[in-house]
């Protein structure tokens, strides 16, 4: 399980500590903590005061203990009799925090009536203590050395007022509406806590922001989007992939750094694709190619409109030792995780004589062979697999019995699937395959 998530990228990081790197002897303060990546990069440049700020009760608790004040968190009394066993876990100091991380993984699958969410909400709460233990101990390899002078669970803007005109802000604020809200529902319905008030944060507030924190000696500010009437304070513009957004970075002073993403690299890749039908020998097989290889088979068989992400583990899916497909998988950084591996990239070759030839490249994907293929990527079991379709459909026929529909974003035409690793071998899952979807198409 991943102790942070959204945390800065490496670029941004890069230029926080260029340009805040000759005022280490100020007084720090961090608006939207988040994660407290941008804390721990101060602590490692040698700022020895570090106050922290934000709202949601992961940040509050995290914060509060690095401040050597625990925040107080009790189970709802109306979800007591079904969620009252947790308050063995909260208490205070970094107990607490794994608790609200790893109650993230399983509340994703409360209340859910399909069967593979129910396993999976079984499944999570049968290891929760060994989920716990292990985030305790991560937490504290993470943040060790890091202390903060204080932190104020508040709103960003007004505290941002408040602070030292001789110091050193910075703050990276949500870039969407109602962001913290919709991410952290599920908490806040499981947990109690003296919640800070504060104002929804948009543009209105963010021009407040801006003004305050320009006013500082130094200051660093992001946004998804460019101001031009900040261009003479613009220190990076970041774009780590095809898939991100720009980040723009505005800040006091520094060198200037500008990122984008280089093209995918490709390498051409030796295999004869199968033309025709199979025949009745052939194995359904793996086989290892590198990523410029898979960069290769995504222009040649992917829309291009579709932005490639990177990938750990690439497999081009052979059978009889012709291709008929691929796959990427990468570990999953989704909060509360999507799966305990994540599948980017699943296609089948055509033409193609079958009608359902991309079943048997999902096929392949959750073969145990598969399976533990991921399972060296992750250092880890991996029980589940997920991926994301972007699509205005309410389903996806190609994932159908064979992924379960997580979640459905109808905001971003984004549906994501998850399956259950392991589930056959590659020969078991030929043969089912073959027994449930290869037909063929109609010849004229």
């Amino acid at each position: 399980m991943d102790v942070f998530v959204g945390a800065i990228n490496r670029d941004m990081r890069q230029i926080l500590a260029k340009t805040a790197g000759s005022y280490s002897d100020l007084p720090a303060y961090v608006g939207c903590s988040g994660n407290f990546t941008v804390e721990r990069i101060l602590a490692d440049m040698g700022f020895e005061e570090i106050h922290g700020n934000d709202v949601t009760l992961y940040s509050c608790a995290l914060g509060g203990h690095l401040a050597g004040e625990d925040v107080e968190v009790k189970v709802r009394p109306e979800v007591g009799e079904e969620f009252g066993w947790l308050a063995d876990f909260l208490k205070p100091g970094l107990s607490t925090v794994a608790a609200i991380i790893c109650s993230s993984a399983f509340l994703q699958f409360h209340g859910r009536a399909e069967r593979y969410h129910q396993r999976m909400y079984q499944a999570y709460l049968t290891r929760f203590r060994t989920n716990h233990e292990a985030t305790v101990a991560r937490l504290e390899e993470a943040l060790d050395g890091i202390r903060l002078k204080s932190f104020h669970a508040g709103d960003v803007v007004d505290w941002v007022a408040q602070t030292p005109i001789d110091s050193m802000v910075a703050s990276f604020p949500p870039t969407y509406k109602g962001g913290y809200e919709r991410l952290y529902k599920k908490i806040d319905e499981t947990f109690m806590w003296e919640a800070p008030t504060y104002q929804v944060f948009d543009d209105e507030r963010f021009e407040i922001l801006k003004a305050d924190m320009m006013a500082r000696r130094c200051w660093m500010l992001s946004r998804d989007q460019r101001l031009e009437d900040m261009d003479a304070h613009l220190q990076g513009m970041v774009k780590v992939d095809q898939k991100s957004k720009t980040v723009y970075m505005y800040g006091t002073d520094g060198p200037k750094a500008f990122t984008k993403p280089s093209p995918p690299k490709m390498r051409t890749l030796n295999l004869p694709r199968l033309e025709g039908e199979m025949g009745d020998d052939d194995r359904l097989e793996l086989v290892e190619i590198d990523l410029g290889q898979l960069n290769l088979l995504r222009a040649e068989y992917l829309n291009p409109g579709i932005l490639p992400a990177g990938a750990t583990v690439c497999r081009a899916v052979t059978v009889g030792g012709k291709l008929v497909g691929a796959l990427g998988f990468s570990q999953s950084t989704y909060f509360g995780h999507l799966g305990d591996a994540y599948m980017v990239a699943d296609f089948a070759i055509r033409p193609s004589v079958y009608k359902r030839l991309a079943k048997l490249v999902l096929v392949a994907a959750l073969s145990k062979e598969a399976q533990r293929l991921c399972e060296r990527m992750v250092t880890g079991r991996v029980r589940t697999i997920a991926t994301t379709v972007f699509t205005d459909a309410p389903v996806s026929m190609k994932y159908r019995g064979i992924f379960d529909l997580l979640k459905r974003d109808e905001e971003n035409n984004r549906l994501v699937y998850v399956g259950e690793a392991g589930k056959w071998d590659l020969s078991g899952g030929f043969e089912w395959w073959n027994q449930k979807h290869s037909k063929k198409w109609e010849t004229q």
